[in-house]
C-alpha cells in the first residue's frame, strides 16, 4: 500500500499472515494494525468519548460511545485475546463492572465459590444482587 505523506510516498507493506508467533512479538504487536492513512504501527490514543451519528443510535462507523466501546479498548481486547490464544477477550474500567457482567451471564441456580476476603463491592454484589438473580454464592477461606 503506498500512502501519500507530504508530497512523498511512503511504502508500508501489509503485514503478513504469520501461522505462529510467540508471546513477546504477541504482546507487542497484537491488536495494533497498523494506520491506513499515517503508515503509525501503533494506533494513537482515542480521546473522543462521543462518534459521530447519522441519527440515535446509528453510528457512521464502528463506535458510538466511548464507555460502550472505542478503537484503544477494541485494540486491547484483540491483543488480551491473542495472548490467551482466545478468539475473544471482553475488558471493563473496573472490577465492579467484571463482577456484574459476570454475575448477570450466569443463569439462575448456577453456584459461585469466592475467597471470603473478597472486595466489600464485590462481597455485597454476591450476598445482594447474586442472591436475587437466583445464584448460589459460597465463601471460603482460601481458593487453591
Amino acid at each position: 500500500m503506498t500512502v501519500p505523506l507530504a508530497d512523498h510516498p511512503i511504502e508500508t507493506p501489509p503485514r503478513a499472515p504469520s501461522p505462529v508467533h510467540n508471546f513477546g512479538t504477541l504482546a507487542v504487536h497484537a491488536g495494533s494494525p497498523h494506520d491506513p492513512t499515517t503508515g503509525a504501527v501503533i494506533e494513537s490514543i482515542s480521546l473522543s468519548t462521543t462518534f459521530a451519528q447519522t441519527a440515535v443510535g446509528k453510528p457512521v462507523g464502528e463506535y458510538e460511545y466511548s464507555r460502550s466501546s472505542n478503537p484503544n479498548r477494541h485494540n486491547f481486547e484483540t491483543a488480551v485475546a491473542a495472548l490467551e490464544k482466545a478468539k475473544y477477550a471482553l475488558a471493563f474500567s473496573s472490577g465492579s463492572a467484571t463482577t456484574a457482567v459476570v454475575l448477570q451471564s450466569l443463569a439462575a441456580g448456577s453456584h459461585v465459590i469466592s475467597v471470603s476476603d473478597v472486595y466489600g463491592g464485590t462481597h455485597r454484589y454476591f450476598t445482594q444482587v447474586a442472591k436475587a438473580h437466583g445464584v448460589k454464592v459460597t465463601f471460603t477461606p482460601e481458593i487453591e
